[in-house]
């Protein structure tokens, strides 16, 4: 009997899970390994939660019974053609760089939307609950006007000033700049200026170049009766930002913002494949560990930056991971104490009790793994936030930054043995990893419960301010009354001038007729 009962409370627990269960189309359209990974946590972990979830992605997953996949990673070709990479690991941030790049990611999400399965999802009649979409790209806002569903926008670091305007949050160019950018505190006028005019260019940018291609390709792949992208774009529920308070300035945030940042992606530990294993437990001196992550390309480096790597490494009596995606030239002898490798799990390998240091690119997730693990980084920052998140590990004191363009077996070795030698920058990098990690709920329960929240309230109207995403800028920076204010004190200063001109006319006649009478 009371296995009889122990039956049917774990079965109607199930069918309770099953009913509670929704469908998700998840689409992340930017052609970034960094930009597919921080979130997969979230899918498996709402897939595990029997939620059904539809995942459009450029870097698959693991199977998993409740998660169907479709693949978009032949994009990739395109992009190795458009000599994309290429133009990443060069850093050249010149205008040409950075259209180039805009435009390259623009082609991908329209060779994406060409897919035979994302197009035959779009024709045809299935139903979901909730669309999850990365937010750098809008247009994936479109699938959740198709299937009638709420959804949440998510970015893999903090948004752009045109997200956070869509959204309602507060802007502004001086205290929450680009992260392009980086922070300072001179803020000088030459600073300020040039956040200025960062800002209305990225927005106009935006505005009058990105909007209308992305209102193109909703055109057609969705068809010509859908809404344009900015008012698309008001229908978001949610927007996840992956942000912490070590590479990001503090700034207010609006209910519908979710802060999941902190450590989002950071994954159990699991074993080391066992050449890896049997390289580092050799390393009587203690090991490095040097990647620039899955955009730039090590193997593109200019000949001399390699040079001045090699030389130094085999000075030193450490030995090195390097996640390198060629062969070295044959005239360029690679020491001994140095293994090459194309793919390496860098979460494991910063775990290892050898590993002395991190040589990275900067990226967010690479410098928050740095963070939680406690190892110390030496950043040679390319492109985007790079360099700001730099300049964030420089003033935070758990690394050192070099300029990628001038890197010396002198000052190349110099930093690396200034972050070994010294304990100051392990202690720090644990001491800011368990600061940031001392939250309520871990990240993944977070965004967890919001993703849920949305399922359970398709309509959070309530979370919007009533205003907020629709005043125009020139509004919200009282440049309307600006405007009338200098028009009445012209008007104001003409009168007077006016009135003044008529008195000292009229007083020049009265002097006169003065003297005539006398």
């Amino acid at each position: 009997m009371f296995l009889n009962f122990i039956f049917f409370v774990n079965f109607f627990n199930i069918l309770l899970q099953e009913c509670a269960a929704a469908r998700i189309l998840v689409f992340i359209p930017l052609p970034f390994y960094s930009h597919q990974s921080v979130y997969k946590p979230l899918w498996n972990e709402l897939a595990n939660r029997g939620h059904k979830i539809t995942l459009l992605t450029l870097n698959p997953m693991q199977p998993h019974e409740n998660i169907t996949q479709i693949d978009l990673s032949a994009v990739y070709t395109r992009l190795e053609k458009a000599k994309f990479f290429d133009v990443l690991s060069s850093g050249e941030q010149s205008l040409e760089n950075v259209l180039h790049v805009f435009d390259t990611v623009l082609e991908a999400a329209d060779e994406e939307l060409s897919h035979p399965e994302v197009k035959g999802l779009i024709a045809g009649n299935q139903s979901f609950d909730l669309v999850i979409t990365e937010y750098y790209l809008t247009v994936g806002a479109a699938f959740a006007h198709k299937f009638q569903c709420p959804f949440i926008g998510v970015v893999s670091m903090d948004a752009a000033s045109d997200v956070h305007n869509i959204i309602g949050n507060p802007t502004h160019p001086i205290l929450y700049p680009a992260l392009d950018l980086g922070f300072s505190g001179e803020l000088n006028l030459k600073l300020r200026l040039g956040r200025t005019l960062f800002y209305l260019a990225w927005n106009a940018y935006v505005t009058y170049s990105i909007r209308p291609r992305e209102n193109e390709l909703i055109q057609k792949h969705f068809g010509s009766e859908f809404p344009l992208v900015e008012n698309l774009n008001k229908m978001a529920s949610l927007l996840f930002i992956n942000v912490n308070p070590v590479f990001h300035i503090q700034r207010p945030l609006n209910a519908q913002t979710i802060n999941v940042g902190g450590g989002l992606h950071i994954q159990p530990p699991k074993s080391l494949p066992e050449d890896i294993q049997g390289f580092l437990d050799d390393a009587q001196h203690g090991a490095i560990y040097f990647s620039l992550g899955s955009s730039i390309r090590s193997s593109q480096l200019p000949g001399s930056t390699k040079s001045a790597i090699i030389q130094t490494f085999g000075q030193l009596p450490y030995t090195f991971l390097w996640k390198y995606e060629k062969e070295l030239n044959d005239s360029m002898e690679v020491p001994k104490n140095v293994h090459l490798s194309n793919w390496l799990p860098q979460q494991d390998i910063l775990r290892h009790k050898n590993i002395k240091l991190f040589i990275t690119q900067g990226g967010l997730q690479s410098l928050e793994e740095s963070l939680f693990i406690g190892v110390p980084v030496l950043v040679l920052p390319f492109y985007g936030d790079q360099i700001s998140n730099a300049q964030m590990v420089v003033e935070h004191g758990f690394g050192l930054a070099l300029d990628r363009r001038n890197v010396t077996v002198r000052n190349f070795m110099s930093a690396i043995l200034k972050l070994i030698t010294s304990t100051k920058y392990r202690n720090t990098a644990l001491k800011l990893g368990k600061q940031i990690s001392d939250q309520p709920w871990t990240p993944l329960e977070k965004a967890v419960w919001w993703t849920e929240f949305a399922i359970r309230n398709p309509k959070v109207d309530f979370l919007k301010h009533p205003i907020a995403s629709t005043l125009p800028l020139y509004q919200y920076y009282f440049l309307d009354f600006l405007f009338v204010f200098l028009a009445l004190f012209s008007v104001v200063c003409c009168v007077i001038f006016c009135g003044f001109v008529v008195y000292v006319h009229l007083l020049g006649r009265c002097g006169r007729t003065k003297v005539k009478m006398g």
